[in-house]
């Protein structure tokens, strides 16, 4: 009986443990498949589908450091002595209040200095004539008057500038400069000094350094590219000596020297132009400039921001070059279309879209974006949508093709 009853336990054991073999396998593959579909979709989420969506975007500024040659409108009144109210802003006709009696010490006599004049006024009437012979001032012209200003030779300067004048690359408003600068002279000689009015606008000021001349209005577009931007050229500037004169503080010139390979914008005559000297920000207009191989010079003009200038000839400053709107986007969302960088984005609907875009900089990890104008970017003259606020960025690409459907 015990027998029969032990065959019968162990039959149902072995049933028991069959039935346990026989479901194994369907166990065991649908744990594989939701294993498979647990690792897909982390894939999915974590990597293919991976994205962010772009918030508003910030402001951005294309910085370029340079340093500027400073070319002021400025006419000297004496050599010697100063004057009483330095730093007051004047109009034409303000009186000169002095410290010392007069004495001539422009470098010019009144009969050479009419002939001067008389020079000056031919040339204008007989421009058209006299600007088929005009030539470029040249490095070496500009040596000869430096070399004369550190042996302080003012009379040979001036007889230099009469004798060399018809050469200058002059326009027609650069002599008119020219001749108001020289009758300011001529009234400061005849009247022996005595009740000597401004003869030009802006703000008095002690202290000359005999580049007032050099560095004019009327050569300004003449000056050597190279030759102020060198280290030992700018050096050369001394410091200020005794003599006062008068500088239009709402007009002055900044000779800016730029690498090609820094300009984000190009400029031309006319453009607006943004400097930022410390913290302080300034707007002028280019007047002219030059492009070489490597390097830009502008010559901009402002009417602001006077009081950062006006006791140097030289000056550290950054150029804003480009201000827009940008965004900051991961590297790894960037891919090349046809030689064009741009970004997949997951439209409302779901479908994978190309959008082209412009990098501005490199930022460690990032790349900042152009947001264009009203989400439009300029490549190859054209108008081009790109990325916009809330798009949804796709950060893996690769893993994905334009014009997919994605869950």
């Amino acid at each position: 009986m015990e027998r029969h009853r032990g065959r019968k336990l162990k039959e149902k054991r072995k049933r028991r443990s069959s039935k346990r073999s026989s479901r194994n396998p369907v166990l065991f593959l649908a744990g594989l498949i939701i294993i498979a579909l647990f690792v897909y979709n982390l894939y999915i989420h974590f990597y293919k589908n991976r994205s962010v969506t772009l918030s508003l975007p910030s402001s951005y500024s294309s910085i370029i450091d340079t340093t500027a040659l400073v070319l002021r409108d400025e006419v000297i009144y004496s050599k010697r002595g100063s004057v009483k109210n330095d730093g007051l802003k004047v109009s034409v006709g303000t009186p000169l209040e002095t410290t010392e009696n007069y004495s001539n010490t422009t470098g010019y006599d009144i009969n050479a200095l009419e002939s001067k004049i008389k020079t000056l006024e031919d040339m204008l009437s007989k421009y058209d004539e006299y600007e088929i012979s005009r030539k470029n001032l040249t490095d070496e012209d500009l040596e000869v008057l430096i070399r004369e200003l550190d042996q302080n030779n003012f009379t040979n300067i001036n007889s230099w500038y009469s004798e060399n004048f018809r050469n200058f690359n002059l326009k027609e408003d650069q002599i008119y400069d020219r001749l108001a600068r020289l009758k300011i002279q001529h009234d400061i000689i005849t009247k022996q000094g005595k009740d000597i009015v401004t003869l030009n606008a802006g703000e008095l000021i002690n202290g000359i350094d005999y580049y007032e001349n050099v560095l004019g209005y009327d050569i300004v577009n003449n000056i050597g590219n190279d030759f102020y931007f060198s280290d030992s050229s700018l050096e050369k500037f001394p410091e200020k000596k005794e003599g006062y004169k008068v500088v239009n503080n709402l007009n002055y010139i900044l000779r800016l020297s730029v690498s090609n390979k820094d300009l984000y914008k190009s400029y031309e005559i006319g453009s607006p132009i943004t400097i930022s000297i410390g913290e302080n920000t300034f707007k002028g207009t280019v007047k002219s400039l030059s492009i070489g191989k490597d390097f830009t010079q502008i010559n901009a003009v402002f009417n602001e921001g006077f009081n950062h200038i006006k006791d140097v000839r030289s000056l550290k400053m950054s150029i804003v070059n480009y201000e827009t709107n940008a965004f900051e986007v991961d590297k790894s969302a960037i891919l090349k279309k046809e030689d064009q960088n741009g970004v997949y984005i997951r439209d409302a609907s779901g479908v994978v879209v190309f959008k082209p875009i412009q990098i501005l900089s490199d930022k460690k990890s990032k790349y900042v974006l152009d947001a264009g104008q009203d989400g439009f970017i300029t490549i190859k003259d054209k108008e081009i949508k790109t990325i916009e606020p809330y798009d949804e960025l796709l950060l893996n690409p690769k893993a994905v093709k334009e014009g997919e459907l994605l869950n």
